[in-house]
């Protein structure tokens, strides 16, 4: 898989082993979030998992020193410097799609945090199912910097990884979060050496996409929704998705492969 597939400009796709990596590579403003790398990045996530690319996994990382520094505010601009966009046509625009398409694709995901991930970069690294970052990685909300409250499905994700009165405190007063607190939070899976972010993050994708991909979709499903909703209807909805694993061609491989003392070969059926 190349760019010239896609005719990208702000990401780049590679195809890996059943599973696809996406670069964001707006490097010179820090990875910044305009509408054109909006555009690219949902399309990216929306085509991958189907035919032709058939990815079992997707990573998403960035280009230089940044992860994403967040929504690129020069795009934005304000009445004082020109006829500014509006804040909420630009969040139910780009982030809404883009992050409901992130949350609920059919495949799991892995996010390298290769530096700074602020404001909705930070959302976009926390939405993955498996967040790696290097130890000299950032997280900062930023929002209030400029008169704004988080976005993106930050102030959905963030207490529920960490709790309100430390997410609010984040919020509130926009302090970097180092990679090693963000793991001692529980906002991230695991810290890395730099130079080991690449090689662990791409096995952690070939696991995954080597894996029964729909077991793990249907696991983040009902972790996502038992958030809502009470033990007896979380014990229900484990039935219903445990049902319509059981008739997965991944289940039956499984099985046999446990007694016939091998390794299961998934396919993500």
């Amino acid at each position: 898989m190349t760019n010239s597939q896609f005719d990208f400009t702000d990401i780049a796709v590679q195809q890996k082993d059943k599973y696809a990596v996406i670069v964001l590579a707006r490097e010179k403003s820090l990875n910044s979030l305009d509408s054109n790398l909006h555009r690219e990045l949902l399309k990216a996530l929306r085509d991958l998992p189907k035919p032709p690319y058939r990815a079992r996994a997707i990573l998403i990382t960035g280009r230089g020193r940044a992860f994403s520094a967040g929504q690129d505010l020069e795009e934005v601009g304000t009445s004082r410097n020109r006829v500014p966009v509006s804040v909420g046509d630009l969040v139910r625009n780009n982030y809404v799609p883009l992050m409901t398409t992130l949350k609920s694709l059919d495949v799991p995901t892995v996010c390298a945090v290769n530096g700074i991930a602020a404001g909705a970069g930070a959302s976009i690294a926390l939405a993955c199912d498996i967040v790696i970052a290097c130890r000299d990685a950032r997280f900062v909300q930023a929002f209030s910097k400029v008169g704004l409250m988080p976005d993106a499905g930050g102030t959905w994700m963030l207490p529920r990884l960490i709790g309100r009165s430390r997410a609010l405190s984040q919020f509130f007063l926009n302090d970097a979060i180092d990679a090693q607190t963000a793991f001692e939070l529980g906002m991230i899976a695991r810290v890395v050496e730099n130079q080991d972010l690449d090689d662990e993050a791409n096995r952690v994708a070939s696991i995954l996409a080597n894996g029964p991909t729909k077991a793990y979709v249907a696991t983040r499903r009902a972790v996502d929704h038992g958030f809502h909703i009470s033990f007896e209807e979380s014990l229900m909805r484990e039935t219903e998705l445990q049902r319509d694993l059981g008739n997965t061609y991944d289940y039956e491989e499984g099985v046999e492969a446990f007694i016939q003392k091998r390794d299961p070969k998934f396919k993500g059926e």
